[in-house]
Order: C-alpha cells, then sequence, then structure tokens
C-alpha cells in the first residue's frame, strides 16, 4: 500500500515542482514564497548538514575504579536515604 500510494504521488511531482515554482515567483504572502523557494532548494540540493559541536571531556578509569565510585555513591544515597527516613 505504501509503495502504491508513493508510485502515485511520484506521478504528479512536475506538476508539484511547478506549483512551488509558481508559489515562490508570485505567492501572496512572503511567507508562501519563502517556503516555496525552501522547499525546491531542498528538493534539488538536499537539506543543509547540522553540525552539533561535542567539547566533552572523557576520563578512562580501570574496573575496579568505577566499582570502587559507584558503590561510594551508593553508600552516599544510602546513608541520605536513612536520614530522610529519620526525620518523617
Amino acid at each position: 500500500m505504501v509503495a502504491e500510494v508513493r508510485d502515485l504521488a511520484r506521478k504528479h511531482t512536475l506538476e508539484a515542482i511547478e506549483s512551488l515554482v509558481n508559489i515562490c515567483n508570485s505567492g501572496e504572502s512572503e511567507a508562501a514564497r519563502v517556503s516555496a523557494a525552501q522547499a525546491l532548494l531542498a528538493r534539488g540540493w538536499g537539506s543543509p548538514e547540522s553540525h552539533i559541536d561535542l567539547d566533552h571531556t572523557v576520563t578512562v578509569i580501570n574496573p575496579d575504579e568505577a566499582k570502587e565510585r559507584i558503590l561510594g555513591q551508593l553508600t552516599k544515597l544510602a546513608v541520605d536515604a536513612s536520614v530522610l527516613d529519620a526525620v518523617h
């Protein structure tokens, strides 16, 4: 079913592009003209690439140190929980 719909839509590609060009050239609003221009550019040249800048430091630790850190955090959480229980 999806392939059939896709094939039917592709049969109207030329008309769709012509409509976008018409809107781009003489659309009623600036927003419509810009939107049509963006659609034409995206279809003709592809969408612009997105760049994500990642600036993180990764610290590599050995498994024993990792285990020690995790147990330390769990112990702290347990102590914090017991203090809360004592208050309530």
